[in-house]
């Protein structure tokens, strides 16, 4: 009897590849309702420089806000203290954005507040918003 030759399967010793780097990231791509005085955050993480990217179009309602803060500025928005941007896109209807940024974690808010420049006030009547938005992040090679 004889015995079975060994495929190339088992005979190759598997070869080293190349790390991968990680591919770009999606934090949101649909249409996102919003009434007045809420807000969504979408959150990004790397733990090496990376780019942050959003572009947005207001399909129905008010102007709104859209900006990238560091995690620890999120807390200052939320509570109505002053907080620092790294990009922002201030009562638009429509606008796209991108902002290299150092290692963490960030935010990008979609914002149908009075905390920014729009506001969702229009003639004493609060409107909701339907908005068109992406984001994402990448790291820089």
């Amino acid at each position: 009897m004889s015995t079975p030759e060994p495929t190339q399967a088992e005979t190759d010793t598997p070869t080293p590849t190349a790390t991968e780097t990680p591919s770009q990231q999606v934090l949101v791509d649909e249409e996102v309702h919003l009434e007045p005085g809420k807000y969504e955050t979408y959150r990004a993480y790397h733990d090496s420089e990376f780019t942050i990217s959003y572009e947005f179009e207001v399909v129905s309602g008010p102007a709104v806000d859209v900006f990238v803060v560091a995690h620890g500025e999120l807390s200052k928005y939320e509570a109505g203290q002053r907080f620092d941007t790294v990009a922002e896109s201030m009562a638009s209807e429509g606008a796209s954005n991108s902002v290299e940024v150092s290692s963490g974690t960030y935010h990008v808010v979609l914002d149908n507040t009075d905390s920014g420049e729009a506001s969702p006030q229009v003639d004493l009547n609060r409107e909701a918003v339907d908005v068109q938005m992406r984001a994402t992040s990448d790291p820089v090679s």
